[in-house]
C-alpha cells in the first residue's frame, strides 16, 4: 500500500514540475508568449480599472507588444494577452482606477454617508467594486458596495451606488439607484 502511495504522489510531483511557470522577464523578451492566456477586451478593462498603483508599483503592466497582441502582467495573478485591433477600440491607458475610485467617493458617495463615517471616533470602511465595460456607449459602469462600521463594528452605512465613466470625455456620471 505504501508503495502505490509514493507512486502516485511521485507522479503528482512530476506532473507539477514538468509544467513550467511562465517567467516574467521572458515575456519582456518576447519568449513564451504562445503560453499567455488570450483574454476579450471586457475582461481586460474591469481587470485594467481594478488595477492600483502603489508602493509595490502598477498591479498590471504592459510587459511586450508584437504585430498581433499587447501582452500584460496581473501582478498575484497571471499573464494575458489582447489582439491590437480590438485593444485599439478604446484608450485605455487614459483609465485610471485610483483617480476613478477616487472621484467616485468625492463625486458620487452622498454628503450624508460620508458624515456618518465622519463621526465615527475609529471606523472599518470597505468598498467593493465591479466593473463592467460597455462597449456601445464606451463606458464602464462602475458599482461600489460601501460599508462603514463604528466602533463597537455597528453598521451605520451599508449602501449600494452606481455611475458610469465615459471613456472618451473621462466623466463620471451618478446612475440613481431605484
Amino acid at each position: 500500500m505504501a508503495g502505490v502511495v509514493i507512486c502516485l504522489l511521485s507522479i503528482c510531483l512530476s506532473c507539477k514540475t514538468s509544467k513550467t511557470e511562465i517567467v516574467y522577464g521572458e515575456i519582456e523578451n518576447g519568449n513564451q508568449l504562445d503560453r499567455v492566456t488570450e483574454i476579450e477586451l471586457d475582461t481586460f478593462l474591469t481587470i485594467w480599472t481594478g488595477r492600483t498603483d502603489d508602493e509595490r508599483g502598477l498591479s498590471v503592466k504592459q510587459l511586450y507588444k508584437d504585430s498581433a497582441f499587447t501582452y500584460f502582467w496581473v501582478r498575484w495573478k497571471d499573464y494575458y494577452k489582447l489582439r491590437n485591433e480590438i485593444l485599439a477600440k478604446v484608450n485605455y491607458e487614459s483609465v485610471n482606477g485610483d483617480e476613478i475610485r477616487s472621484d467616485f467617493y468625492n463625486q458620487i458617495i452622498t454628503a450624508d454617508d460620508k458624515y456618518k463615517q465622519d463621526r465615527c471616533v475609529s471606523s472599518w470602511i470597505d468598498f467593493d467594486w465591479e466593473y463592467d465595460f460597455r462597449e456601445q456607449a464606451n463606458c464602464i459602469l462602475i458599482r461600489c458596495h460601501y460599508k462603514v462600521k463604528c466602533e463597537a463594528l455597528i453598521r451605520v452605512v451599508n449602501r449600494q451606488y452606481q455611475a458610469k465613466y465615459d471613456i472618451t470625455s473621462g466623466v463620471l456620471t451618478k446612475i440613481i439607484n431605484e
